[in-house]
Formats: C-alpha cells, sequence, structure tokens
C-alpha cells in the first residue's frame, strides 16, 4: 500500500499532475485517517486485500500477456478475478476482497465497477460451487493423487505416475470451500469446559528451594506445567463467558474485573473490533469461570497488568526489556485452543479462537435463551452472525422436532 503522507488538506495538483497522483492522494489521505479511526486487524486487511488484488492483476499479466489495471479497474478485470478466484479462495475471502476493492474506488473517487450490474451478477457465482470445468479439472487432478498414493509402494519401475508430474492441489487449484459450504469453527462448549477442568487437575506449587538441583528443576518444571494449565483453562473459561475475540483476549487486564460476593465478575470491555468510538461494554462471568480465572490470577502473584501472560519453562512469568510482564499473542491462544480439542480427543483442525463464541452462542440457543439476550451478550449489533452460530442447531427446534414433541 502507498506510503501513508499527512499533508491531507489539498491534492497535489499541478500543471502536470495526472489522474494517478490525485487517485494517489485521495488513497493516502485516507489511510492517513483510517489508521487511527478502524480497528488494527481491519486496518491491516484493507492494506492486504489490496495487495492480494495488485499481486494478482501482475500474475494475470504474466501468465496471459493482457494488461490488468487495478485502479481504476475494468468491469472485465474484476469479473476476471472473480471467475479465477472462485474454488481459490474462500467464499468469505473472496467477498471480503471485493467490498475491499469497491471501498478503495470509492476512496480514489474514480469510477466504481462494482456498480455495474455484470459485476453485481458476477458476485452471484461466489459460493454456488465450480463451474464445470474447474469441477472436471478438480476430479482429474485428485484422480492422478489417488493414483499415484496407490502406486507409492510399487517399485519406481512400475509408476505410471512420477511425482514431479503431480499437478500443484490444494489451495493452488482447489480451496476446500469450493462448494461454496462456508466453513465454522467447531463450538466449545460448557460440557467440553467441564471436561478440560478434570482433564487438567491442578495441583499445588511446591517449593523450589530443594536439597539438591535436580529436584529444584523438577519442582520448577511441575510449577510451570501447573501454571500453564490453569492459565488455560482460565482463557477458555474466560473467552466461552465473554464471547471476546481472541485480540481482545489477550489485552485483558486485571484491573478489568470486578468480583462480586455472591462468587460471579463482570468484566469491563475497552476498544474493541464491534466499536471504535471508546464506549464501554461489559460481560458476565460465571461463578464457575470466576474461580478458575481468580485461581489463575492467585497462582500467577499478578496484582496488575495483562492477565494472560507468557511462562517460562522454570514456572516464571515471561517479561520484556523493561520487566514488565508480555501477554499472549494471538498465535500461542490458537493453538492452545488446538491443544484443547486434543485433550477432549476431538478433531484439532476444526477448531479456532471463534469456537468459545460459537460454543456460547449453541448453548445459549439450546437454552431458549432469545435473540436479544444472545446478541446483548455477544455484542452484536445485528442477528446475522448468531444466526449463522447457531444454524446446525437451529434443526433440533423446527417444526419437526417441535411436533415430535406434542406426539410425546
Amino acid at each position: 500500500m502507498p506510503k501513508i503522507i499527512h499533508n491531507i488538506d489539498t491534492p497535489p495538483v499541478t500543471d502536470d499532475a495526472d489522474s494517478t497522483q490525485v487517485m494517489q492522494h485521495h488513497i493516502n489521505a485516507w489511510f492517513d485517517v483510517a489508521k487511527d479511526a478502524l480497528a488494527d486487524n481491519t486496518f491491516i486487511a484493507y492494506k492486504q486485500d489490496w495487495a492480494v488484488f495488485t499481486k494478482w492483476c501482475t500474475q494475470y499479466h504474466h501468465n496471459h500477456n493482457i494488461v490488468m489495471i487495478p485502479l481504476p479497474a475494468s468491469v472485465r478485470t474484476i469479473t476476471l478475478f472473480i471467475d479465477d478466484n472462485i474454488g481459490k479462495r474462500a467464499p468469505a475471502s473472496l467477498r471480503r476482497y471485493l467490498t475491499t476493492l469497491s471501498k478503495i474506488h470509492d476512496i480514489a473517487r474514480v469510477n466504481n465497477p462494482f456498480n455495474d450490474i455484470l459485476v453485481q451478477t458476477a458476485k452471484q457465482k461466489i459460493g454456488v460451487g465450480l463451474n464445470k470445468i474447474k469441477q472436471a479439472e478438480y476430479e482429474k487432478n485428485h484422480a492422478l493423487i489417488r493414483q499415484f498414493d496407490q502406486q507409492r509402494l510399487l517399485p519406481i519401475e512400475q509408476h505410471s505416475i512420477q511425482e514431479n508430474d503431480l499437478p500443484v492441489i490444494g489451495r493452488d487449484i482447489c480451496h476446500d470451500n469450493y462448494a461454496g459450504n462456508q466453513r465454522q469453527a467447531a463450538p466449545l462448549m460448557r460440557p467440553h469446559l467441564q471436561a478440560l477442568c478434570s482433564l487438567l487437575p491442578i495441583e499445588a506449587l511446591k517449593n523450589t528451594h530443594a536439597t539438591s538441583v535436580i529436584e529444584a528443576k523438577q519442582r520448577r518444571r511441575h510449577n510451570a506445567i501447573q501454571l500453564k494449565h490453569a492459565r488455560d483453562l482460565a482463557i477458555v473459561h474466560l473467552a466461552y463467558d465473554s464471547l471476546l475475540r481472541v485480540s481482545e483476549l489477550v489485552r485483558v487486564k486485571i484491573e478489568d474485573f470486578t468480583w462480586e460476593p455472591s462468587g460471579s465478575g463482570t468484566l469491563k470491555i475497552g476498544q474493541r473490533k464491534d466499536s471504535r468510538e471508546g464506549d464501554i461494554a461489559y460481560a458476565y462471568i460465571t461463578r464457575a469461570s470466576s474461580m478458575v480465572i481468580q485461581r489463575w490470577i492467585t497462582l500467577s502473584r499478578q496484582t496488575s497488568g495483562y492477565v494472560f501472560v507468557g511462562l517460562t519453562k522454570g514456572g516464571h512469568i515471561r517479561v520484556d526489556k523493561n520487566q514488565n510482564a508480555t501477554c499472549l499473542t494471538t498465535r500461542t491462544v490458537f493453538t492452545l485452543f488446538k491443544e484443547m480439542a486434543e485433550r477432549l480427543g476431538l478433531d484439532k483442525t476444526a477448531f479456532s479462537c471463534h469456537s468459545t463464541r460459537v460454543g456460547a452462542v449453541h448453548d445459549m440457543h439450546e437454552a431458549n435463551i432469545n435473540m436479544p439476550a444472545i446478541k446483548q451478550a455477544g455484542r452484536w449489533k445485528s442477528d446475522v452472525m448468531p444466526s449463522r452460530y447457531m444454524r446446525k442447531g437451529e434443526a433440533k427446534h423446527g417444526a419437526m422436532a417441535q411436533m415430535e414433541k406434542l406426539d410425546q
């Protein structure tokens, strides 16, 4: 993305200024304002989406000897981009790219090809599956792969297909979601949390002032394992109760909690993805989760700062060069969710940091909690996302399920 400039009062119009300079000015000016107005991940996504499109234009020119100008893009450029990426990108990703491209054209104040009926019609092809040509290519490639696998144990001279002849399948040829079925993170629900507490019992920390070096090392390792278990359980419990996104979860501080005499708690949520206006939201923390979270805070001996911090193999809090505790990265939390799924004997590839959000909505829906209350708990402004999360459970509440209850 172009380097951000700070002089945004007037476009750099001169006698020899061309339209490219004017577009450049508008884009730079918008990004200069947007970097403080948008969530960090949203701002990064805009830049990455634009990079994907410009890279595609360059590659298409290289492969087909047809010049593709990214800005302003023609209707044909956009429709070719859509056709070429169906089957290579997840439907949701491709739709997001197109939203970004449309916004960039509006920002640059040029003719927006997304207002054209051809582009609007082409967008309707996203998520309905591959066309016949791509479907045939996909099936042919997978047939070759299967044939190669079947011959793998045979002597090399009996192979009819060599490894170098195999097509590069996967995301380059066909994305897993090519049929248009948007994959959803598997739900991590309350029974899962209860099972994890049984699978990860927290033992008392040991005094590391042992009589021998070896014994002291073993005790430190014991403490590190107990601390990690306590922290990881606290993470999934808080993520479930608060329905926080992972970027919000890692920023939670001890000062954000208020603990009630009843044993429950309240979490104050500041800046977040769904609101950049500075308004404060609150999440209720159940008594069971409060106990798990407070146990971690007590064991870690923290009194302020980030709740979820890194740990050393010796059971110490990781600190930066200024001796401040370092908060966990989103990547670490992502890995943690995979580990939890494995402990539960579930397919870890189906789980992500969104699993607790999906699971909480599932449980609320099963408990017949109404949509306004679910939206309030997850801080959603519309029904779209919670409705998508509870889609699999809708059948249990459908007309046929209700009719069966009448017969009982």
